[in-house]
């Protein structure tokens, strides 16, 4: 089942940067430390729709505003 973790990240994207949180869920201990979702909260609503890259926690993952919700791929180790 794994854990879920709040960590501060980095969101980047249509020429704009900005921090945001980001809960994560890490896989079960026995299957490997990485993260297999993330969602992003916390991120300034000012933030144009568009695509991002979010780094946090020496992961990344690619993520998507639209209508300004939040959509988001598995983060990967950077």
């Amino acid at each position: 089942m794994g854990t879920v973790v709040l960590r501060r990240g980095v969101v980047s994207g249509s020429d704009c940067e900005a921090n945001c949180d980001i809960l994560a869920r890490r896989r079960s201990p026995d299957l490997g430390s990485d993260y297999v979702e993330g969602f992003i909260m916390g991120a300034p609503a000012y933030l144009p729709d568009g695509d991002y890259l979010v780094v946090f926690d020496s992961h990344t993952m690619a993520a998507t505003k639209r209508l300004g919700l939040w959509l988001s791929s598995a983060p990967n180790r950077t």
